[in-house]
Parts: structure tokens; sequence; C-alpha cells
């Protein structure tokens, strides 16, 4: 995936760059727009197949959202993103691909993806309470980043009230607050080096 992540690095410093240029005279909300249609886009092209690689070939693409972040709040280069990320009800890339994860698979789960999904991940046996599905024994390690191991992993791993949600419209809504209300939302560091810090 390393042509992948490199076109979606290119498209962030432009989104940046742009985002950047226009947050001394467009409103917040605009350079939010912005973001959504010059950088969230391109993230979530191609996610689920390219977003569970290891971190450190993903530091750069994390990295450039961040500054793309600040920018929207019009905040300096070393304000922390994550009160931001609530503030601005952005989600952070590795929880962007859990979103889009979890999106995928509720809509497997009731029966809303194309019939080449059927029958394409094993379900636990009855009773299955948990509405859980097997996951692969891995031999080899990097397999670990394919989708076919990470979707029923995170499947697994979510709250089965959001399992039990039928409408697609509200499961994205639930879990998007679910991740947000996860970002704090004051500064904490009390670094003397902080601009926000040094607010408090």
């Amino acid at each position: 995936w390393n042509y992948q992540i490199s076109h979606v690095e290119g498209k962030l410093a432009s989104a940046n760059f742009a985002i950047s240029r226009s947050k001394n005279f467009l409103p917040r909300h605009i350079r939010k727009t912005l973001y959504n249609s010059l950088a969230r886009s391109h993230l979530e092209f191609g996610l689920l197949a390219y977003g569970g690689v290891k971190p450190g070939k993903l530091k750069k693409i994390t990295t450039l959202q961040k500054k793309c972040i600040r920018n929207v709040a019009g905040k300096g280069h070393r304000s922390h993103t994550g009160p931001l990320c609530a503030a601005l009800n952005i989600l952070k890339f590795e929880d962007l691909y859990k979103y889009n994860c979890l999106n995928f698979m509720q809509k497997y789960v009731t029966k809303r993806q194309p019939i080449s999904f059927i029958d394409f991940f094993a379900p636990f046996p009855n009773p299955n309470r948990t509405k859980g599905f097997h996951e692969d024994k891995l031999r080899l390690v990097f397999l670990s980043q394919f989708p076919t191991y990470q979707l029923p992993k995170l499947w697994n791993l979510t709250l089965l009230a959001n399992k039990q949600i039928e409408s697609h419209k509200v499961f994205k809504k639930t879990i998007h607050e679910d991740f947000i209300m996860d970002y704090p939302t004051a500064f904490k560091c009390k670094s003397r080096t902080c601009p926000d810090c040094r607010k408090i």
C-alpha cells in the first residue's frame, strides 16, 4: 500500500495548504467543509483496505491530518488535537478507520451489502448472544493487517447495544458520538511551551 499511502499524503498536504491559506478570512465552519471535501474524502477512499497497516507507515498521514485540524480550528502548530477534534466533531485517523470498518460490518449484519459478501464471515454458533464472528487464526503476523481479519475483530469489540441497532443512519451517528466522547475536552498537559495550556 505504499503507493496509495503516498498518494493520500500528497492530497492531505494540498488540503492543508488550502485550509492554512484560508484560515485568516474564512469562518471555521467553511474551513471544516474544506477539510471534509479536500482531506476526509481522500482519507476514506480505500480506507478499509489500507487502514489496517502498521501505524509506522501511517505516521505521516496522521501528522498531516493533525495539521489540517489545527488550521481548521485556527490554532498554532503545538496545539493538542484531541480537544480540537472534540470541538470540531472530527474523527482522528485511527478512529475514522474503525468507524468505516464498523459501518461496513453493520451493513453486512443487516444484509445491506452486495450479494457477493453473503457468508463472507462465519458467525459464532447459536445462540450467538454477542452477535459476533469467528476471527481467523493467523499463520503470518502481516495477515493481521488485512480487512478479512480486522473487520470481524473490530465488530466483536463493539458494544452489544450498538450491534443491535437496525437503522444504519442511527448506527453511524451512535458510534461517531462514542468516538468523540472519548476525546478530551480540555487541555491537560500544563506545558509552559504549549499555547493552549498557558491559557488555562
